[in-house]
């Protein structure tokens, strides 16, 4: 036995020795290099000019030159020895991608997607934080120049009702999410802390009087020419006090206040002045001066180092009565800077704390100031507050904030006309207006939010936003006539459900289509057979074991052989060797067999690549000279998945952890986050109307 066991053996006992031959060669052979490598790692001498040696053997960089895309239209790209490069604007508006410099300025982060999978930190309440608004920065958008006013859609600026609303949602988040900075200084409460214009021909009088309602103030008669300094304070240069409020009675259009802040990088003196104009449709413009003979108009260079913007400035208030003025001069400052003239579309300045510091703040016309201004650190009490109100103030009579400007969609297939409603603005306005009324206990925001309800009942066709998705109510931020993503979904939807019942129908489909070979003979039967074997196995309508067993009751069925001649060919040794290895690695994976040798193997070799390999090789040729073949194959999957997953996990794992860790750093920025209809038009709606059966009020209980 013993004879015949070793004759049986022998040739795998021979591949074993051919391979440990071979291993020990390729070690021999190999091992000096690395060694030699190992010990020149720190004995090698630094070359200083390696650098130098590296530049002029490197391929030159990529040069201009002329593409063409869509159809022959000439654009500048660049090329080198491999690939071609197309600029980032055209690829951002072809492909939807954004992208922007990194902190360091260096290194430029291209994203196909902006949209991020936030995990709820809580509960969604509906008078709690509204989902991850408190990360959103909506004056820092590039399409952002004013808020409220926008320039998405139009180079116009236009009231745009979701980002006001967004805006207002963003400030009470943070207001919410954190202790707001109480933090304030007052200037100008003494009379001498007001100056005038030193001019010859710059004369402001400044009056200081006790006022009943608003105390000590002072009336300021100053030329209303914005080369005029007029009566101004000086500010506190504290850079994290960048928010400046005051009260004011401003009499006539010709009023204005301006502040000056400096810039910390290049002492850039930058004069924001704020005038009651049209500017031309602008929200925010460069100043202009004329030339000497009045024809042209040309922009203010930077002279000494002073660059001027003006802005459009609406009060909230007639002229003659007091209103309250808060400026986060850090925003009107980078939204200036993004905004001149001679600047490119995609600029885009953000300044952060510490960037600016203010110099002073000056008034001109006839106007009456409080003498009391405030400078903060934040402002998100009153930005939360002045986006309800703005909400309150344009609400139609429909209950709606109407958009003012023409949205296309689809090559202008879906046009939504001037005046239009959108789902999103609806949701977010209830959202601002609830919580409003729950910072505030004003009940005219509760009763604006009840009013806004109205246009949930309204079809789009109508004016509304409702409308319908295979028999269900379907809202949408951009309410087309055909529903633009109901045209989308439908597509999809029908896609899914005939993917859905393709199984069923092929099941049916295939036997029927190929029936007319079962009147061909005893051929034509089995070639039925085979044929719909074939197109169950391609399709997997069935599991693929059911259709292994389709001969076995098709081919008797159809008197083509009978059962004792199928059924024999199933339990062939060829069969029951490839379900007796198959049975054997369950085994090992059931009993975690696999994973203690893959251990054991790491134990004895460690994990480089030679010696994994080695190790690997022993351990088949030692199971091969005892299991068949198949077997062993079978046995040793597991087995080499095990090992893999042992030495990838944990770098993968690190991989992870990297990605996390730029993940955070990315969610520090102010990045705009889209969120789902969940969070707009679906949770803030039901659960707004959850609360409001609590409370069991109505609106009439309020008008009563």
């Amino acid at each position: 036995m013993k004879c015949l066991r070793w004759r049986s053996n022998r040739h795998r006992f021979y591949m074993f020795l051919a391979c440990a031959s071979l291993f020990l060669l390729c070690k021999h052979y190999s091992s000096p290099n690395e060694k030699a490598d190992e010990e020149n790692e720190y004995l090698i001498p630094v070359d200083e000019h390696e650098k130098e040696k590296k530049i002029e053997c490197e391929p030159p960089g990529a040069v201009e030159s002329k593409c063409t895309v869509d159809n022959g239209k000439a654009m500048r790209c660049w090329k080198d020895e491999e690939e071609v490069y197309f600029p980032t604007s055209y690829l951002k508006k072809r492909f939807d991608m954004t992208g922007k410099f990194g902190k360091d300025g260096s290194t430029f982060e291209l994203y196909t997607s902006y949209a991020k999978m936030r995990t709820p930190e809580s509960i969604y309440e509906p008078l709690g934080p509204f989902g991850h608004f408190a990360t959103y920065s909506v004056e820092t958008r590039d399409r952002v120049r004013y808020v409220p006013m926008s320039t998405q859609w139009d180079p116009t600026p236009y009231y745009y009702p979701i980002q006001i609303a967004q805006y207002g949602l963003q400030h009470y988040n943070s207001n919410s999410n954190k202790t707001e900075d109480k933090r304030e200084v007052l200037v100008g409460v003494k009379s001498n802390e007001w100056k005038g214009a030193a001019g010859m021909h710059e004369t402001t009088e400044r009056l200081f009087f006790n006022d009943e309602e608003k105390g000590k103030v002072v009336n300021i008669s100053a030329g209303y020419a914005l080369a005029n300094a007029g009566a101004y304070v000086y500010l506190d240069k504290s850079p994290d006090l960048h928010v400046v409020s005051f009260d004011w009675k401003p009499y006539d259009g010709n009023a204005s206040f301006t502040v000056l802040a400096k810039m910390k990088q290049d002492d850039l003196l930058v004069l924001i002045n704020y005038v009651f104009s049209e500017g031309n449709g602008k929200c925010v413009w460069q100043e202009e001066e004329r030339s000497y003979d009045d024809d042209t108009i040309v922009q203010k260079p930077k002279k000494d180092g002073q660059v001027s913007y003006s802005y459009s400035y609406t009060g909230s208030s007639q002229y003659g009565e007091w209103s309250k003025v808060t400026r986060d001069i850090l925003v009107d400052v980078s939204r200036a800077l993004s905004s001149g003239d001679n600047r490119k579309k995609d600029d885009n300045v953000i300044l952060h704390p510490g960037d600016i510091r203010l110099v002073s703040l000056g008034f001109r016309g006839q106007l009456t100031v409080k003498q009391q201004i405030n400078q903060r650190v934040e402002q998100h009490s009153h930005a939360f507050r002045s986006a309800a109100d703005w909400m309150i103030q344009n609400q139609d009579k429909k209950g709606g904030w109407a958009v003012p400007v023409e949205r296309s969609i689809a090559d202008r297939k879906l046009v939504l006309e001037p005046g239009w409603h959108s789902a999103m603005a609806q949701g977010h306005g209830i959202s601002v207006l609830t919580r409003a009324y729950k910072y505030f206990n004003d009940t005219k925001y509760l009763l604006s939010a009840m009013q806004a309800l109205e246009l949930f009942k309204t079809n789009s066709s109508e004016g509304g936003v409702r409308a319908e998705f295979f028999g269900n109510v379907w809202y949408e931020e951009y309410p087309t006539t055909p529903v633009s993503n109901l045209k989308m979904c439908r597509r999809y939807g029908w896609f899914d459900e005939i993917r859905t019942f393709l199984p069923t129908l092929w099941l049916i489909l295939a036997p029927l289509i190929l029936s007319p070979l079962l009147f061909f003979g005893q051929e034509g039967k089995c070639t039925f057979v085979i044929l719909t074997m074939s197109c169950y196995w391609v399709a997997e309508v069935v599991p693929l074991a059911v259709t292994s067993f389709i001969p076995m009751i098709a081919l008797p069925f159809l008197g083509i052989v009978s059962i004792k001649q199928v059924a024999p060919k199933y339990f062939a040794d060829t069969n029951i060797v490839f379900f007796n290895s198959l049975m054997l690695s369950l085994a090992v994976e059931e009993c975690q067999l696999h994973k203690r040798i893959a251990l054991k193997l790491l134990t004895y070799v460690g994990t480089r690549p030679h010696w994994l390999m080695a190790g690997f090789m022993i351990i088949t040729s030692f199971i091969s000279l005892w299991i068949s073949d198949t077997a062993c194959c079978a046995l040793m999957a597991p087995i080499a998945y095990a090992l893999l997953e042992e030495i990838m996990i944990p770098k993968m794992k690190k991989a992870k952890n990297d990605e996390l860790v730029e993940d955070k750093a990315f969610d520090d920025e102010t990045e705009e986050n889209m969120q789902m209809y969940d969070a707009t038009c679906g949770s803030c709606f039901f659960d707004w109307w959850n609360w409001n059966y609590k409370l069991n009020w109505t609106q009439s209980d309020f008008q009563r």
